[in-house]
């Protein structure tokens, strides 16, 4: 590997794997109602960060020759629209960074109450988006790409790289 690539990967390894732990904690988290403003802005701050850092460690990789796929959440009967699960991790990403419109969907948390006297608990889950190339909308699981990127990528390059297993976050 020549020093361009490693000194990519050196740069974007630590804030992919933030921003994975991040997205995934994000997901998992239950938020009122009322803060879907500052959540879904910083969701969608760290998802476009973490695409980027994410396709640029693929891309420099023999990943970018793997079809990583980001899997499909379980049926929610919530979902009363159609949704178009995006399921490869570099189409998602590629869609991500290229994004016209971006729209945080959110899944309601009744088994989990935590915040009393709100008009809704739920969690940021996935995301809608379109592209000038590809205008029709495409739902993608933020969830399962950090997941990918956590149990799939992230040991890959560990193992490929022992100079990136040492990091610390």
């Amino acid at each position: 590997m020549n020093d361009g690539k490693m000194t990519a990967l050196l740069s974007s390894y630590r804030p992919a794997n933030s921003l994975a732990l991040s997205l995934f904690s994000m997901t998992e988290a239950v938020f009122p109602a009322e803060w879907n403003n500052e959540v879904s802005e910083l969701f969608v701050r760290d998802l476009v960060s973490f695409s980027v850092h994410a396709r640029r460690l693929v891309q420099n990789t023999s990943l970018k020759n793997e079809q990583l796929i980001v899997e499909r959440p379980y049926h929610n009967p919530q979902y009363t629209r159609q949704v178009n699960w995006l399921d490869r991790f570099d189409f998602a990403t590629n869609r991500i960074i290229h994004y016209v419109n971006l729209e945080v969907d959110y899944v309601e948390t009744v088994q989990r109450q935590r915040f009393k006297g709100t008009t809704r608990n739920h969690a940021p889950f996935s995301v809608r988006v379109t592209t000038k190339d590809f205008p029709e909308k495409a739902d993608i699981n933020v969830n399962g790409m950090a997941l990918v990127f956590l149990t799939n990528i992230k040991p890959f390059l560990q193992s490929s790289f022992p100079a990136l297993a040492g990091i610390k976050e």
